[in-house]
């Protein structure tokens, strides 16, 4: 058949020796046709297909891997911007990493709000709504407590005094929130 080559043909196509070719042979990652010989395009895109980057510079492969059809895209960088390239092992490693720092964080986090230091966003909004809550409805009520008094008032002086004492009661009742309720 035109175009298959032996062993040591294919070897020399792919910089490699043919005790390489026999050892990716009996692993699997290439495949001698049943002639017993092998297809050269064929075994490049297996091996674009089955070897990862380390492997490929110790073999020396001659094909650029751009040449090399893949049949999966590039790996995406993941949520934490660790990069996805570089063999298994290293992917492994830093994905394992970056697990340890994440449970890390997360025991760091349980901590501090064992101790006191975090508060749970809920009763920080809770406590946070009754405060408003209430200086709302002093303000609101403002005007029917003050509304006959000022009508009653002789002078325009008094009737900002009373006013302002009013507002400054509503303001010291806001500040004196008790935030320790959460």
């Amino acid at each position: 058949m035109a175009g298959r080559v032996k062993t040591a043909e294919l070897a020399k196509m792919l910089g490699i020796s043919r005790q390489r070719v026999n050892e990716l042979s009996r692993k699997g990652k290439l495949t001698r046709g049943a002639d017993g010989k092998w297809d050269p395009d064929g075994a490049r895109a297996e091996l674009g297909r089955t070897l990862d980057d380390q492997q490929e510079r110790r073999s020396k492969v001659e094909t650029p891997r751009s040449k090399v059809e893949r049949p999966f895209p590039p790996r995406e960088p993941d949520p934490d911007g660790l990069p996805m390239t570089g063999s298994t092992h290293e992917i492994f490693n830093r994905a394992r990493a970056a697990r340890e720092i994440a449970m890390a964080k997360e025991r760091q986090l349980e901590l501090r709000k064992r101790q006191g230091e975090l508060l749970e966003a809920s009763e920080v909004e809770s406590v946070w709504t009754q405060a408003l809550t209430s200086f709302k409805n002093r303000l609101l009520s403002l005007p029917d407590k003050l509304a006959p008094k000022v009508a009653a008032c002789p002078s325009v002086l008094e009737c900002r005094a009373m006013i302002d004492q009013e507002v400054r009661k509503v303001l010291i009742a806001l500040s004196e929130t008790k935030a320790d309720a959460a």
